[in-house]
């Protein structure tokens, strides 16, 4: 629904790609700032700040008026996911084993996707039904009875701050002790965040605007999608943990690009639908792995400092997708930006073949040893 509410306003695509973006664009001003007031403030209070930020953020939605109310309020949502997204993964973790972790966050990437099945679905019907800005209305009242949950079932352990507190200079420690990780993993994770992305931001537009369906339809297209990247969620995890991370991460990203590349290609919903199911199948064999490959990577002790690093590479691929279709499509065509995305996503394919290096590591004889 929210690309065609933007959409709605009747500004350029250029325009609607910025408004889409411009949650990245919080994530990415506050991400720094994030990793050194989360320790301060412990993970489940920010988890808790989080949610409520992103809650009151998409009602206001509702209530908006003019595309530069929409950039505050998708600005504010991004916020809020610094401080929950960020001391989520730190709790996940921080509560998995190294062995498990890839079926363990792939299952918790698939809680994700399960939800994906209904929203798309019911957002669609809703907007048909009653108007296009409802389903804000109802997403943030979910979010914030979720914030209550979180409330009630996260250990109050997770409440208190890390002992020793976090500022600029540990960050900036973190940064250059891990700067080749960083670099390598990121690059991947950058590109397989861009092409994911186009599968909520490229394919609703080409929908709308190319082959002229309506929200409904577009609904249905995206929870089927969802419905075959649920089926794969088990079947990345056992790859991670099996074979290592790279060896889901490549078919994921792999997968995607070919479903961009067919996306153009399509002239009706029946089309669409199957590019859909494509691209939900590819995305299924990455449940989980930004979250797996990241918490390999973090350091015990300043976990939320460098995870705080790792979401900024992410949210990176976040506002550059949006920004690429609204460039590439008012310059050329919602049908170049479609093969532009499988460009991306070829690359993707060779950074994590032959430069991103593997994270997972081999046990220590001590935890062969407790395994056996």
């Amino acid at each position: 629904v929210t690309p065609l509410y933007m959409n709605s306003f009747g500004v350029n695509l250029t325009y609607v790609g910025l408004m889409l973006s411009m949650a990245s664009i919080g994530k990415l001003a506050l991400e720094i700032p994030g990793g050194i007031l989360i320790p301060r403030m412990g993970i489940k209070r920010s988890m808790l700040l989080g949610m409520t930020i992103i809650g009151f953020s998409i009602i206001a939605m509702y209530w908006s008026s003019s595309p530069e109310e929409v950039l505050i309020y998708q600005f504010m949502m991004g916020v809020g996911s610094v401080f929950y997204h960020t001391a989520r993964l730190s709790f996940a973790a921080s509560v998995t084993e190294h062995e498990n972790r890839g079926r363990s966050l792939s299952a918790l990437g698939g809680m994700n996707r399960l939800s994906r099945i209904i929203a798309p679905t019911l957002g669609g019907a809703l907007a048909t039904a009653i108007s296009l800005k409802f389903p804000f209305l109802l997403s943030g009242i979910i979010y914030l009875v979720a914030m209550v949950i979180s409330f009630v079932t996260v250990p109050n352990v997770y409440a208190q701050p890390r002992k020793s507190h976090s500022n600029i200079s540990i960050l900036w420690r973190v940064a250059r002790q891990n700067q080749s990780a960083l670099w390598r993993v990121g690059l991947g994770a950058f590109l397989l965040t861009t092409v994911r992305t186009a599968r909520f931001t490229l394919l609703p537009l080409f929908a709308s605007d190319v082959l002229g369906l309506d929200a409904s339809q577009i609904g249905i297209i995206l929870s089927v999608a969802s419905i075959a990247d649920v089926l794969n969620v088990f079947s990345a995890g056992k790859l991670m943990d099996r074979f290592g991370r790279r060896w889901a991460a490549i078919p994921c990203v792999g997968v995607m690009a070919l479903s961009m590349a067919l996306m153009p290609l399509t002239t009706g919903f029946w089309g669409l639908l199957l590019v859909g199911i494509i691209a939900g199948a590819g995305n299924g064999f990455g449940s989980g792995i930004m979250m797996t490959m990241g918490s390999d990577l973090a350091p015990v002790e300043n976990r939320e400092e460098f995870l705080s690093l790792w979401i900024l590479i992410l949210d990176l691929g976040g506002v550059a997708c949006p920004m690429i279709v609204g460039g590439i499509s008012d310059a050329l065509s919602l049908v170049a930006s479609g093969f532009a995305f499988f460009g991306i996503g070829v690359l993707g394919v060779f950074a994590f073949l032959f430069f991103v290096p593997e994270t997972k590591r081999k046990p220590t004889p001590s935890e062969s040893q407790q395994t056996i």
